[in-house]
């Protein structure tokens, strides 16, 4: 064969195409891998953007049984096995969290410092996303009250419901609620909201209330709220969010109107006085006021100190709870225990805990627990030491695995001692519990007093899952009660009119939580408002003529294009029954019968809506009436708490009065034991000064002679010798005792000279003078003798 074409490809050629295929594949492997993993790094990096300011919803308020569940990746499809376990105030609730609220039970869920969310009975919320920016919420049943403060240019906040997703644009309160045939009605009192469904997307305005088809096939209807059913709807809420505080005049809705943002705390609470305009982010922030004083600490500036025993440290009244997805948080049984125990950092000065918020940068940062934890495993014990403000924090978050990805460097903490923490040697600051014991309710009955010096030398853990027996017991919550949960409720899906944040780990979370997101498609089509049924200020009522009697009810639009069909039908047969065609008349009274019909079933509808709005009317009534004695109650009730805070402003100024006048006389006790030490000490100086001082030197006599002033340095240049003492006179003569002269200076020592010895009278032989050498004898005696005289 001449290798010529012949009809077959040849084996050169053959395997060139094959080579050329398999990069191809190669090729499209690779470029598709890259887009891939690009987009999955896109998420990651959008994911760990969020989270270096990550934020969690605290559960404010509890009224009966509220569950609260977590959603894992993976979990089953049919939400059968999800554990529920009874809430408590001051409960974390993150990314994938779920909060159901029972019949007869309320909930209040406060998402920052100025979004709240308050829930009725029978109601489920899921938590889908919650950062610095945006925050989407899914409610599956019941209803919900969303008072949505602060709302930038920038955050997005949306309720994701079966029937079409609501974002608020504009701060307002708003209303989410299930009719009875499982609509969805959104009102909004105050603000602006977007809904986007199957149907396409419409907005609503203040004053509005638009119920949702849920089909997309037929128009929605919006209608103008009640002023008197929007003030008891309002008038209820305010009364449960701010219970010390409202004095019921929202109850009228203009009221309410004028000023709907009368109540804000950051306008009323002395609390945010001493922070920066920005932590209003922070929820709990109001809750310090009733709680603790401020006081201004030298080198942290203002510092909040909790009215708390003089024994008390943070972090040893709650328990821990293993949240995902950010690991062991504490959940405190204080009222007050929220924004101290995620924000800022401890202090302990002069024996007392101060709460040192911190810098402006660092303080919307959400942690859940600002503690060091050191385990002891050869005693199976664990502690913890709460933070100080310069000591290093690793922020981190967990994968359905429970590993932890840190966000940051955390190289330094692994060689970082229990001793050099600021707290490490505050009384009481080091919390340690036996391990069994991690699981359970911390307080004053199963803390283990521990040595510090015994934790000196070891080193805490930035990832306290990783100890074995720490992970094990978290894993457990053996003391907190379980609930049951109707399923039907979790399976519904809801629409959201934009794609979740997710951790990397959690793809499926979208799916397993049932969250569908609205096509473009579908988002772009305006949605079709029916905006005259039933006419302003009669929401759920029925147009009146002007006798006030109920006329038929408006037919929706494929009703009319039928109604208006069979009337045409009718007058084209009309003409051929005149003219005796049977056939035309007996289609005529067919067709006249259905409109007969169809006008009764119009009336008996309008009749039945006329006695709705009827029954509406009594019950607003009924409501004005118990909302008009509510207000007398709380008012009077408001009058006695006034009177009551003002006994304990009062009580609560004697004590500062007396704090003060005691460190006054403190101070002033203080200043005289100074003064005493310091006369004391000025008066040893001077006693020491005195015994120190060189004494004048004395020569020492053998005999002293009366008065006689001890002996001068000799000059130099002529030494002499003493004046010999005079020698008593005989006792046979005796001659008066020469006295001696006082200061008598010594004259120069001279040689003595013999003296011509006369002969003594005979008469008077005691005039004889003595022997030269016994004159000199005493100086030699004198010199031999010792310091005794021996």
């Amino acid at each position: 064969m001449d290798g010529r074409y012949n009809g077959r490809p040849s084996r050169g050629l053959a395997k060139s195409t094959i080579a050329i295929v398999a990069i191809a594949v190669v090729l499209l492997g690779g470029i598709a891998f890259a887009f891939f993993h690009l987009g999955k790094w896109q998420s990651d990096k959008a994911y760990e953007t969020s989270a270096t300011t990550p934020l969690a919803a605290r559960i404010d308020q509890l009224d009966g049984d509220v569950g609260i569940a977590q959603q894992a990746n993976g979990q089953d499809p049919n939400q059968q096995n999800i554990d529920w376990v009874k809430a408590t105030t001051n409960s974390p609730l993150s990314v994938g969290d779920r909060l159901y609220v029972r019949d007869g039970s309320h909930a209040g869920v406060a998402l920052n410092g100025r979004s709240y969310v308050r829930l009725e009975p029978d109601s489920l919320l899921d938590i889908v996303t919650l950062t610095d920016n945006r925050t989407q919420l899914a409610l599956r049943s019941g209803s919900a009250m969303f008072d949505c403060g602060g709302l930038q240019s920038n955050e997005f906040f949306e309720v994701e419901t079966p029937d079409g997703a609501v974002d608020f644009t504009q701060p307002g309160l708003y209303q989410v609620a299930f009719q009875a045939n499982n609509t969805v009605a959104v009102s909004v009192f105050s603000g602006e909201a977007q809904v986007v469904g199957a149907g396409g997307s419409g907005t609503i305005t203040k004053g509005e209330t638009l119920t949702l088809s849920g089909t997309g096939t037929e128009p929605a209807v919006a209608t103008q709220v009640s002023p008197v059913a929007a003030g008891g709807v309002i008038n209820e809420y305010y009364r449960y969010r701010y219970p010390k505080r409202y004095d019921g005049r929202y109850v009228d809705y203009n009221a309410y109107l004028n000023d709907p943002f009368y109540y804000e705390p950051y306008r009323e609470s002395v609390s945010y006085r001493y922070l920066d305009d920005s932590d209003y982010y922070v929820a709990g922030i109001d809750d310090l006021d009733d709680y603790g004083t401020w006081e201004d600490v030298d080198g942290y500036g203002h510092c909040w100190h909790p009215t708390v025993a003089a024994d008390w440290a943070p972090y040893q009244d709650g328990y821990w709870y293993n949240d995902y997805p950010w690991g062991l948080t504490w959940v405190s049984y204080e009222s007050w225990g929220w924004a101290p125990y995620h924000y800022g950092r401890w202090t302990c000065v002069r024996n007392q805990w101060y709460w040192v918020p911190g810098a402006r940068a660092s303080f919307r940062n959400y942690s859940p627990a600002l503690v060091a934890f050191i385990p002891a495993t050869e005693r199976q014990e664990v502690a913890w030491v709460p933070l100080g403000p310069r000591d290093p924090y690793v922020p981190r978050y967990y994968d359905a695995n429970w590993q932890a990805h840190y966000i940051g460097n955390h190289g330094d903490w692994n060689r970082f001692q229990a001793s050099r923490f600021s707290n490490f040697n505050a009384p009481g600051a080091i919390t340690t519990v036996p391990v069994a014991n991690f699981n359970r309710p911390i307080n004053r009955t199963n803390i283990v007093r521990s040595d510090p010096a015994a934790f000196a030398n070891a080193r805490p853990v930035a990832d306290p899952l990783a100890v074995t027996a720490i992970r094990q017991q978290a894993a457990q919550s053996g003391f907190r009660e379980r609930m049951a949960v109707r399923p039907e409720v979790m399976n519904r899906s809801v629409v959201a009119s934009r794609a979740p944040i997710l951790p990397p780990s959690e793809r499926q979370f979208a799916q397993s939580m049932r969250v569908e997101q609205v096509r473009d498609a579908q988002a772009r089509q305006r949605l079709q408002i029916n905006r005259n049924n039933p006419p302003a200020g009669q929401p759920g009522g029925v147009a009146q003529n002007n006798a006030g009697a109920p006329v038929a009810a408006p037919q929706n639009p494929r009703q009319a294009a039928i109604e208006q069909q069979r009337q045409t039908r009718i007058n084209q047969l009309s003409g051929q029954a005149a003219n005796g065609d049977r056939r035309a008349a007996a289609e005529v009274q067919r067709l006249q019968r259905q409109q007969q019909v169809a006008q009764q079933r119009d009336q008996r509808v309008a009749q039945q809506q006329a006695n709705r709005q009827a029954q509406m009317q009594a019950r607003q009534a009924a409501q004005a009436q118990r909302i008009q004695q509510r207000q007398q109650a709380a008012q009077s009730q408001q009058a006695l708490r006034q009177q009551q805070q003002q006994q304990r402003d009062a009580q609560r100024a004697q004590a500062i009065q007396q704090r003060q006048q005691q460190a006054q006389q403190n101070g002033q006790q203080q200043a005289a034991r100074a003064a005493k030490q310091s006369r004391q000490y000025r008066t040893q100086q001077s006693q020491q000064r005195v015994q120190s001082a060189p004494q004048p030197r004395v020569l020492r006599q053998p005999t002293p002679q009366p008065r006689a002033m001890p002996q001068r340095r000799v000059i130099p240049q002529q030494r002499q010798a003493p004046q010999p003492r005079a020698m008593p006179q005989p006792r046979a003569m005796p001659q008066p005792r020469p006295v001696p002269q006082p200061r008598a200076m010594p004259q120069p020592r001279q040689m003595p000279q013999p003296q011509a010895r006369p002969a003594p009278p005979r008469a008077q032989p005691q005039q004889r003078p003595a022997p030269q050498p016994r004159q000199q004898a005493p100086q030699q005696n004198n010199r031999k003798k010792g310091p005794g005289g021996h």
